[in-house]
């Protein structure tokens, strides 16, 4: 019979704490690309990207995380769904510009 190593299982379930990754970008930089339009124009999408990314994740997490404590099957598989659909938005919002 095998025995647990409750120290090795409290070292797995820990949370990776202070991580640091590059910086890809500075937040509020833009990158001029060869498109036609201004410079106002394009600060201004991506400001509105950013709040769009911002509400669609603020939206997605609770449906995530409430889709697990519900007991009743349809509704469990209706906030999963919710969330899913959330999380491809997110995905979408969140692209990196692909250079044909």
């Amino acid at each position: 019979m095998k025995t647990l190593d409750a120290d090795a299982l409290m070292a797995r379930a820990t949370p990776l704490a202070h991580q640091h990754a590059p910086e890809i970008q500075p937040y509020g930089h833009l990158v001029h690309m060869p498109i036609a339009l201004s410079e106002v124009a394009c600060r201004e999408s991506v400001e509105n990207l950013n709040q769009l990314l911002a509400g669609t994740i603020a939206l997605r997490d609770p449906y995530n995380k409430h889709h697990w404590q519900i007991a009743a099957p349809s509704f469990h598989l209706l906030f999963d769904k919710h969330a899913s659909e959330q999380n491809e938005l997110v995905d979408v919002v969140d692209a990196p510009l692909v250079r044909a």
